[in-house]
């Protein structure tokens, strides 16, 4: 009998397992059917070749966004002609098909609110004036390029950000007045074109990894902030004495050579002829320093929280760091007005065992710049707080849209008067962010779409945008994305002093009405079309 009873139980169990597996398998079927999917592009907004490989012509002129992998005869393009996007001034956001291995002349030539496009891999050559005056443009990977020529990217005055490796040939003009920061040029570069980078004001360091010393002419001509051209140690002298490097002699130097795991950055030596690292009480660390372009002043060291480095004579030096536990700079304390002033660039992000709490930790460094490619390891960080505060001279930061910010539960005032800071980080998740307050306040340049954050309950948004550089499009998009995600979560506050424009009412309403947000500040300018 007590077997029977606890077979009958069992099933009962059971049965009411498969009824809520049932029960969830539904809802996520439900939460799937709610995502908004991926529409075919229409034919008639575009003009193929007759074998459909070609993109001869794309005609709808109001197109914001392609996704050529999402649309099924998009997907099998292989080339696109020349001048196909010229002066398409709404497109903002390309991603290209796998299957493409050309792109034409000036194919994208005067599309200024172009911020972002996705290359693929086959594509090894950006032709003629391909991507000229693409002034909303800020960052492109383009490591499987191998030749960019003539007028490339010239006139992309956004673009501060490009990533080299596989690099041989530059063309003339093709990256004039873009506002790259720094640039590396591998082993595999032959030829920088006639005044490749001229007018490039925020250029401030170039690397040459190749000990034959490539073409050049005038390629850095007028670039009034580019101090060091580091190439290898072995050839300072034959660059020097090179045809075209002559007319840069005083920046020449030796590139040091620094563990791949380490910090890595560049901090200057007044008349005191110290220099200061604040770091947070707990941190312990190893040092180096080699003075930059003299490697034969240099020296090392260990340090335990705030720590000064007295050096033989002043000037700007690499020095790298080799925290043994957890590590944080606190830069962000007022009597360190000084010693922010000496931070001046960070080269790389190493291999750190990162603080959960990095709050202030570049807060008031005004001189800095960040040009470190390698992706820092935040997993474990859960506060930004002020961490870029009055940052003025960082424009982007190199791969900051592949940060993990998955534990962060505070960005308050994470760029506030980072004045001159416009970067995509919509690919964030700031699911556990509980405060964003004065996150962009005054960050003048910031203007990107953030509405594939997804904002919970807990989270604060007061004054998040206010004072910044945000437009009526960018904020009216931004309310779109938050009122149609399903995970958009109930009761937040918004204040902002930003204007939505025709169509975003919807929007905004919906996250009063179905989710109950405090949205206040924000006024309707009937005068913008978002194109929502």
């Amino acid at each position: 009998m007590k077997k029977y009873i606890l077979l009958v139980m069992s099933a009962i169990v059971l049965a009411v397992a498969v009824t809520n597996c049932s029960r969830n398998d539904d809802a996520l079927h439900q939460q799937e059917q709610l995502k908004p999917q991926p529409q075919p592009v229409p034919p008639k907004d575009y003009e193929l070749s007759a074998d459909g490989k070609t993109l001869v012509q794309w005609k709808n002129k109001e197109t914001a966004e392609i996704d050529f992998s999402k649309d099924p005869i998009l997907s099998k393009v292989t080339t696109i002609a020349d001048q196909v996007f010229r002066g398409h001034l709404n497109l903002q956001k390309v991603a290209l098909p796998t299957s493409l291995t050309s792109i034409g002349k000036e194919a994208f030539d005067g599309c200024r609110s172009l911020k972002s496009v996705r290359l693929p891999e086959s594509i090894t050559k950006i032709e003629y004036g391909t991507f000229y005056g693409c002034e909303a443009l800020t960052t492109i990977n383009l490591n499987k390029v191998k030749t960019i020529e003539d007028f490339a990217f010239s006139g992309c005055i956004a673009l501060a950000n490009v990533e080299f490796s596989s690099i041989e040939t530059l063309g003339s003009y093709s990256f004039q007045k873009t506002a790259i920061t720094s640039i590396e040029f591998p082993s595999s570069i032959e030829t920088i074109g006639n005044e490749a980078f001229l007018l490039c004001p925020k250029l401030v360091r170039v690397i040459v990894n190749k000990a034959e010393p490539p073409t050049l002419k005038m390629s850095f001509d007028g670039c009034l902030l580019l101090n060091n051209i580091l190439v290898p140690a072995a050839s300072v002298q034959k660059y020097k004495e090179a045809d075209g490097w002559g007319r840069y002699e005083v920046k020449i130097k030796a590139k040091p050579s620094f563990t791949p795991d380490h910090f890595v950055g560049i901090w200057t030596a007044e008349d005191d002829k110290t220099i200061t690292l604040p770091v947070s009480e707990e941190g312990k660390f190893s040092y180096s320093y080699e003075k930059v372009g003299d490697p034969s002043i240099s020296g090392s060291g260990k340090g335990h929280g705030e720590t000064v480095i007295s050096v033989s004579s002043a000037g700007d030096y690499f020095i790298s760091i080799k925290p043994e536990g957890e590590f944080r700079f606190h830069y962000g304390i007022p009597l360190l007005n000084d010693m922010q002033e000496q931070f001046k660039e960070l080269m790389q992000w190493g291999k750190v065992n990162w603080s959960s709490n990095l709050g202030d930790m570049f807060n008031g460094c005004r001189n800095l710049t960040i040009t470190a490619t390698d992706i820092p390891d935040f997993s474990q960080v859960k506060f930004m707080t002020s961490m870029f505060e009055d940052c003025a001279q960082i424009t982007t930061i190199p791969n900051i849209n592949k940060w993990n910010t998955s534990n962060v539960k505070s960005m308050t005032a994470m760029f506030e008067r980072a004045t001159q800071f416009n970067q995509d980080i919509s690919g964030w998740n700031v699911s556990n962010v509980e405060s964003m307050h004065f996150m962009f306040e005054e960050a003048k340049a910031f203007n990107q779409n953030l509405g594939t954050w997804v904002i919970t309950g807990e989270a604060d948004l007061e004054n998040i945008f206010t004072k910044s550089g945000m437009s009526c499009e960018s904020y009216s998009k931004t309310l779109k994305g938050w009122a149609e995600n399903p995970q958009t979560g109930k009761e937040v506050k918004l204040i902002s002093d930003r204007t939505y424009g025709i169509g975003a009412d919807t929007y905004r309403n919906k996250l009063i009405n179905h989710k109950k947000w405090k949205i206040s500040g924000d006024k309707y300018d009937s005068s913008c079309n978002p194109g929502l």
